[in-house]
């Protein structure tokens, strides 16, 4: 049950919806979920689902603080815009001309690099993926996540140090580095903590009072218990004890209520109740289409957004994971509506099937009757029947682990595998908890996408000299 702002008078979940997102919470053993809808003015409806914590029996309420993960990162980007707007910034300034010597960019030969703030916003810094800061209980675990490197004590001791592993403006690369290092300049810059900064001059502005970024949360009534396993997944066995000291990358601790509060500020341009937090013009550009792994794409990077679509429409947002969390935040600009997803379960597939079924009755929409509703029909003729062919058999995974340990341990573990199914259709095993299904949609290799976490999208498979190289969302693949 909500309060909806407007008229002060109870609004619920629609009762197709809420069951709906209950059978998918049991089948997927999500321990618990909070949904909001929104739009400009205010709170449509917003729900709890399941347990916020099994061993209290504490139900979820849309008040209940979740970790965010890495929804964390649209904060610090606010943050940046408002240098900007400041004219202490600049999307083309160079990143090290904002960071001392200690916390410099540095290429493997120890040499500064010439990356931008740009760079670091889209992912296209060259900085590999990282989990450094997240610290966990387990001692074995704790240095699995940091490649037997020193554990960090410290948010300093996260951001220092970094390395590129490939020039600037190439592929996505999901770098939380690249955050921790803009949340960095920002606190540089003002002498101050991030916390301390992102607390007065974003949470509190758009009356976001249950909110905080916080190295650990405390389990107590009002916060969701993470449960799943250390590697992602859903359950009921309480994760490990974890201190979080990447804090611009996805310390946040919120709630479905809080975070809608974001949300309706990004579809206001900036501006919530009459306190202005982001420049509009700038906030309207960061959430279109700025980078993308193939020009065929329609899934990329926005400024600080992922830039994906829902139905062809455009759909700005960010999704966040850690262990025993899964969380989402998907804005639909043209409508003027948005969706919270906050779980304790780690089930991205989950998270985004919710989005996605309450965007669709918030619209009035039937459900697709084929998921992702390829367009393309069969591919028979001999070009693609060649090509398939050719493209099936084994892949490996790019850009999606750390390098070193984790890397050799991902390859160890994971063994995608592209098969043909009929009449040009594929699908990728392996890559995901979920197969993804590539459907012939258009010239040979283009493809439409099923599969919950980037459901009609458009994909490719191309022969390249590097090798046959896959990409569906932001998943790349290389033929082996």
């Amino acid at each position: 049950m909500a309060i909806d702002e407007r008229s002060n008078t109870a609004t619920a979940v629609p009762s197709a919806l809420a069951a709906y997102i209950e059978t998918e919470r049991r089948r997927a053993d999500v321990a618990g979920a909070a949904v909001a809808l929104f739009d400009a003015e205010g709170m449509r409806f917003e729900g709890g689902f399941g347990l916020a914590d099994i061993r209290r029996g504490e139900p979820v309420t849309p008040d209940t603080r979740f970790r965010a993960a890495s929804i964390s990162k649209l904060f610090t980007t606010t943050l940046v815009f408002q240098e900007i707007a400041a004219g202490r910034m600049s999307l083309d300034d160079w990143a090290n001309r904002h960071l001392d010597a200690p916390a410099q960019v540095r290429d493997r030969a120890g040499q500064p690099v010439d990356i931008t703030l740009r760079h670091l916003l889209t992912h296209t810094s060259g900085l590999p993926v990282s989990w450094r800061g997240l610290i966990q209980g387990n001692a074995v675990m704790r240095r699995f996540m940091h490649n037997s490197l020193r554990v960090p004590a410290t948010f300093e001791d996260v951001v220092l140090g970094q390395r590129v592993v490939r020039p600037a403006g190439g592929p996505i690369v999901y770098a939380n580095g690249a955050f921790e290092l803009l949340g960095y300049m920002v606190a540089r810059a003002h002498g101050r903590r991030f916390e301390d900064i992102v607390r007065e001059r974003v949470l509190e502005p758009l009356g976001m009072h249950s909110s905080a970024f916080a190295a650990e949360l405390d389990p107590q009534p009002g916060v969701a218990t993470p449960y799943g396993t250390s590697f992602g997944g859903a359950g009921r066995k309480p994760t490990a004890r974890m201190r979080n000291l990447a804090g611009p990358a996805g310390a946040l601790a919120t709630s479905a209520r809080d975070l809608a509060r974001f949300g309706r500020m990004a579809l206001r341009r900036g501006e919530l109740d009459g306190v202005r937090v982001a420049d509009g013009a700038l906030l309207e550009d960061a959430m279109r289409l700025h980078v993308r792994n193939h020009p065929d794409l329609d899934r990329g990077w926005g400024l600080g957004f992922e830039a994906s679509t829902f139905r062809e429409e455009r759909m700005p947002g960010h999704g966040g994971g850690l262990p025993g969390v899964s969380t989402y935040i998907a804005l639909l600009p043209s409508r003027g509506i948005g969706a919270v997803v906050l779980t304790n379960g780690g089930d991205a597939s989950f998270v985004h099937r919710i989005v996605t079924r309450t965007l669709e009755a918030a619209l009035g929409l039937d459900p697709e009757a084929t998921p992702g509703n390829p367009r393309g029909t069969g591919a028979n003729d001999g070009a693609w029947s060649e090509f398939t062919s050719r493209v099936t058999g084994r892949y490996a995974l790019l850009g999606f682990a750390p390098p070193g340990l984790i890397s050799l341990v991902q390859g160890s573990m994971m063994h995608p595998r592209v098969t043909h199914i009929s009449d040009g259709v594929l699908v990728i095993e392996g890559a995901d908890r979920e197969p993804v299904l590539l459907y012939p949609d258009g010239a040979v290799g283009r493809y439409r996408a099923v599969h919950p976490m980037f459901n009609g999208c458009r994909a490719v498979i191309e022969e390249t000299p590097e090798g046959t190289l896959a990409y569906a969302g932001f998943v790349r693949l290389r033929r082996k």
